[in-house]
């Protein structure tokens, strides 16, 4: 039997365009003010992140995210939706980055892992956003950032993220936290409360419908 590759974007974008009306767009327009937010704010972090932890402090966060942010007011709902969306994330992100006030690396930083779930014939390929790792307890935290607040995301996920762990370090991830950044809400979850069957069973329901679905357009 041929084995399946799923990509955890592609699943993503599916749920979104299936279940979400989160984040709406214009008509006509293929992506999303959410699409293009999305991609300004993961290389904010991605450069915030990646800077020597001294030089985190001493840049405005601003200036990370107006490098990328969207130039188009009308690609958004209106000039005020425009400034509420621009002035909410960059808060988020300045109270994110001030509360986590680490002297580390991530041991990922928007890196693409893959692995075969044998138990689904499955390649399940992910981009991590940023994932770090206690030596001293061996304990790893999957952090993922959200412009908006999607359930069916977020689960998604987390049993995305449970299976990989597993299939890889044969143990869950130690916490799993999600970002919503329109709502400024956290979500923890504890890869111990994580059951592995259930997770298994999430993507064994989905895998198939997903990869039928076209390959969704992207910002790169």
């Amino acid at each position: 039997m041929m084995r399946m590759q799923l990509f955890d974007y592609e699943l993503e974008e599916w749920l979104r365009t299936t279940y979400s009306a989160a984040c709406s767009s214009l008509p006509s327009k293929k992506l999303t003010w959410c699409h293009r937010v999305q991609y300004a704010v993961g290389h904010a972090i991605n450069e915030y992140y990646g800077m020597i932890p001294d030089a985190r402090a001493r840049i405005p966060v601003h200036l990370l995210l107006e490098r990328r942010w969207p130039k188009r007011v009308e690609d958004f709902l209106g000039e005020a939706h425009y400034r509420h969306v621009y002035r909410t994330v960059m808060e988020q992100l300045e109270r994110i980055f001030k509360e986590a006030n680490s002297a580390d690396y991530p041991v990922a930083l928007y890196e693409q892992w893959s692995t075969n779930v044998a138990e689904l014939n499955l390649n399940l390929v992910m981009i991590f956003q940023v994932v770090w790792h206690n030596k001293q307890t061996d304990e790893f935290i999957v952090q993922k950032f959200l412009v908006q607040d999607d359930a069916e995301v977020n689960q998604a996920f987390v049993h995305m993220t449970n299976v990989f762990w597993h299939s890889v370090y044969g143990r869950p991830a130690d916490q799993i936290v999600v970002y919503a950044l329109m709502n400024g809400r956290k979500y923890s979850y504890l890869g111990e409360n994580l059951p592995l069957q259930q997770s298994l069973d999430y993507m064994n329901l989905l895998a198939e419908v997903v990869m039928e679905a076209a390959p969704v357009e992207i910002p790169v």
